[in-house]
């Protein structure tokens, strides 16, 4: 009995959902499209129209369909409508409906012009109510399939105007839906077309889609191919990415990485992303002469977002660096050379803004360098830290002539103007290695040693310098050198001669010191001393950062007997781009005066003044080396075991 009224129920409940599906079936649904154009118009203040037919199917259930459709924009749009089409069909969220949320799970447009816009007082079009005043929830679509339409896009607060133009093709079959697009973002001209899956799963839903992208903005090109999920808000990505440009500082605000000026570069990798979490990874590539891969995550966090990366190079050019501490990158047309402009220190501005936008964590090491000639560095690790305003780099290490340049920096950019602070150390340089375009040096011998610390402020590095105080010391014991090479800067043509016929020779280093106090950018020398069992030579002078010019006075002191010594001070001065040397010409002059007053008495005589009866005495070693400790350890402490293994010069 109990069994036999369940079926009944059951029966009944079936019969009245038949009847229910007939009725919907059956039921004139154009009655309809007054009333609904009524009330659309009623909450939104626009026109909204059907003039085609309306039915509603149960197949995808309730699946809405609705021909000649027209919902009008508000009065401040620059186009009329904000929908037109020839058909649409789509599915409603009813449970979401009741909690006062519009969702489509599923939109088809057939031969569209949408044109979608937000107005300079943040206005949106697509909200379905009277005026927006920020706070409503704009309308959800989650899939979208659109064929052969327009849509528009022109936001006045992000500056941007786009049009798209959908159609649909035969081939290839995965990917259908080609959507050829062009307009301006950011004032900068933009281009392109994709081809896609013939759906769009544009919110909230884990279903990817497949799609090919090529992309041109202003000199910057894009291509990617892959699955993007989410597409409206890039929640997940995994595609192929190659892009290229002139200028990766211009991939700044398209992508939000804060970049300096660079040359002109391009990159293929896979690019992945997952909610927060952007990674650019296992990518390879050239920035101007510079071979760059490796891989770099990007975080977006509050309070400020968050890049790591680690790079390698093989071949690094260090022209390519330049625009890192300010300087112009190097262009097709060759520039003005620093003896034509009469600076060498970069004067380009560091922008504190991009300073302070984000966090970053990147290590760079580059096995070789491809530098001059006369720049005898090896390989580059390089581990930078920026940190709420803060950037530090530690280390920056270059090999150099067999030891190292160990550096920190420091630019502290939350205030304005940048500090910096920068230590520097020389460790253990061979002297035969330094100078390598130097043919009197090559068989020199002996360990260089310098300490340089620094303060100063201001926003290039021209500006750092031109404020900085602080201390330079140089130091170096023992070693040999070009007798001949010292000869001549103590102008003992006797001597010089004698080594030129019959071979030069090496003379014994006593020690090497050169010591500058630095106060406001000008650095004054305490001691300048390179004493040799030949020679000693002294000098006093001072460095300016500020107007980047030198004048430098050297007075070798022979200490061995000779003749045709025209003993007389050295000057090294003018702009660091094109310093002249020059020889004091009061003792010159004395000296060649005598010499022809004798020569008219006796020839023989005319050597007398210049005989040079050894005055050089040896300076104290020990005190002067004393006075530069930290450059005198440096000169002993041997490379970083990271940075040991030597590497060829690129070429």
């Amino acid at each position: 009995m109990g069994r036999t009224r369940a079926r009944g129920w059951i029966g009944a409940a079936l019969a009245a959902l038949a009847l229910i599906a007939a009725g919907i079936a059956l039921f004139q649904w154009n009655w309809l499209r007054g009333p609904i154009g009524s009330a659309v118009q009623e909450r939104t203040g626009r026109p909204f129209v059907i003039a085609g037919d309306l039915d509603v199917g149960l197949i995808r259930g309730p699946l809405i369909r609705m021909k000649d459709v027209r919902f009008d924009n508000p009065p401040w749009s620059r186009h009329p409508h904000l929908i037109t089409a020839r058909e649409a069909e789509f599915t409603i969220d009813f449970a979401a409906l009741m909690q006062g949320r519009l969702v489509f799970p599923y939109v088809r447009l057939s031969q569209p012009e949408v044109s979608l816009e937000r107005a300079a007082d943040g206005q949106r079009n697509w909200i379905l109510k009277a005026t927006d005043d920020g706070t409503a929830h704009a309308p959800e679509i989650r899939q979208l399939s659109i064929d052969q339409g327009v849509v528009r896009y022109r936001d006045a607060i992000d500056a941007v105007d786009m049009t798209a133009h959908v159609s649909t093709q035969a081939e290839p079959a995965e990917r259908p839906t080609k959507i050829v697009f062009s307009g301006t973002y950011k004032k900068v001209p933009m281009k392109g077309q994709a081809h896609t899956a013939p759906v769009l799963n544009l919110q909230n839903t884990d279903q990817p889609f497949s799609m090919r992208l090529h992309l041109t903005a202003g000199q910057t090109v894009l291509e990617t191919d892959g699955e993007f999920t989410d597409f409206a808000h890039l929640a997940k990505i995994d595609a192929r990415l190659k892009i290229r440009g002139t200028d990766w500082s211009r991939l700044y605000p398209f992508i939000a990485l804060p970049l300096p000026t660079s040359p002109p570069y391009s990159f293929d990798g896979r690019l992945k992303r997952d909610g927060n979490q952007t990674t650019y990874e296992n990518f390879s590539g050239k920035v101007g002469g510079t071979d760059l891969a490796g891989t770099g995550t990007y975080v977006r966090r509050d309070p400020r977002p968050f890049l790591k990366a680690n790079l390698h190079s093989k071949v690094l050019d260090l022209a390519d660096l330049g625009p890192i501490i300010g300087a112009r990158p190097q262009m097709t047309q060759p520039a003005k050379s620093p003896a034509v402009t009469g600076k060498v220190l970069p004067t380009e501005s560091f922008q504190l803004d991009r300073l302070n936008f984000m966090d970053a964590d990147v290590r760079l090491n580059a096995r070789q360098l491809r530098r001059p000639n006369q720049l005898p560095l090896d390989n580059l690790q390089a581990h930078l830290r920026l940190e709420n305003g803060v950037l530090a780099l530690n280390p920056l290490r270059f090999a150099i002539a067999s030891g190292e340049i160990d550096s920190t920096v420091t630019l502290d950019a939350r205030q304005d103007p940048i500090r910096t602070k920068a230590n520097v150390r020389l460790k253990n340089a061979r002297l035969n290695q330094l100078f390598p375009t130097v043919k009197l040096m090559k068989d020199s011998a002996g360990v260089v040693g310098a300490n340089v610390q620094l303060a100063g402020r201001g926003n290039s590095v021209a500006a750092m310098l031109g404020s900085a105080s602080g201390e330079v010391g140089i130091a170096m014991s023992g070693g040999e050198l070009s007798n001949l090479l010292v000869e001549l800067v103590g102008l003992d043509g006797g001597e010089a001669i004698r080594f030129l016929l019959g071979g030069d020779r090496k003379t014994a280093i006593r020690c090497g010191v050169g010591s500058f106090q630095v106060r406001n950018g000008i650095a004054t020398s305490e001691s300048i001393v390179l004493d040799t069992e030949d020679t000693n030579i002294s000098g006093a002078g001072t460095l300016n950062l500020r107007d980047e010019t030198l004048d430098v006075t050297l007075r070798p002191q022979p200490k061995d007997k000779s003749i045709l010594v025209v003993r007389t001070p050295i000057r090294l001065h003018g702009p660091f781009a094109d310093p002249d040397v020059s020889v004091k010409k009061g003792p010159i002059a004395a000296r060649a005066g005598a010499a022809i007053l004798l020569g008219l008495v006796n020839p023989l005589a005319a050597l007398i003044p210049l005989v040079e009866t050894g005055p050089g005495k040896d300076s104290d070693c020990g005190a002067l080396l004393a006075s530069v400790d930290k450059a005198r350890r440096a000169a002993e402490t041997p490379r970083t075991r990271a940075s040991a293994t030597p590497s060829r010069r690129a070429g």
